[in-house]
């Protein structure tokens, strides 16, 4: 079932869009399965990377066309789009899946570990959704939160950006569900 071809893989997914079908990483794919909570913050932080910032700012053309007084009109400058990685969210056991460029998984499992992050090369095999399983709230299985829009190879350019944010989103989550201080009743003001 796994070594299904692309066609076969294709002919499913016509029949029943909303089924699961298993298929190896590392042929087109490698993948990255984290805890839900760090898995929304690494979104997060990548769509606030493209939001603000750099890319943002490399979008206003320097000179004259820029400024609103020489240029005669107001517009802003246009704003880039977050380039996201297909996500698949299983709400059910509180997990998120990354798909990445293939080798992926191995660069990225060679830094710093996180807590609680599998990485899948090759061989691995994963449980993908068809186009139309969307995410519901209790739902069972897993199910496109970011689906796929061009192949996932072109993303190989974001894969630094990715490490950051998988680090700071691990970091912060760590903080904030770290070991909890036990709180000492309030005495009053003596």
């Amino acid at each position: 079932m796994i070594g299904r071809s692309t066609a076969a893989v294709r002919a499913r997914w016509r029949a029943d869009p909303r089924c699961c079908v298993p298929l190896a990483t590392g042929r087109t794919f490698d993948a990255v399965t984290l805890d839900l909570r760090t898995g929304m913050e690494v979104i997060d932080l990548l769509r606030r990377r493209v939001g603000g910032g750099l890319a943002a700012a490399r979008t206003t053309r320097p000179g004259p066309a820029a400024h609103p007084a020489v240029s005669g009109s107001a517009r802003r400058p246009a704003r880039p789009r977050p380039v996201l990685f297909p996500t698949l969210v299983d709400g059910a056991r509180g997990r998120m899946r990354l798909l990445l460029p293939r080798g992926a998984a191995r660069w990225l499992g060679g830094l710093p570990a996180a807590r609680d992050v599998e990485y899948h090369g090759a061989g691995t095999p994963i449980a993908v959704p068809g186009p139309a399983a969307a995410a519901v709230a209790g739902g069972a299985g897993p199910a496109w939160a970011v689906r796929p829009g061009a192949p996932v190879e072109r993303l190989r350019g974001q894969l630094g950006p990715l490490a950051a944010a998988l680090e700071t989103a691990r970091l912060t989550v760590g903080w904030c569900t770290g070991p909890t201080v036990e709180s000492q009743p309030y005495a009053g003001v003596r």
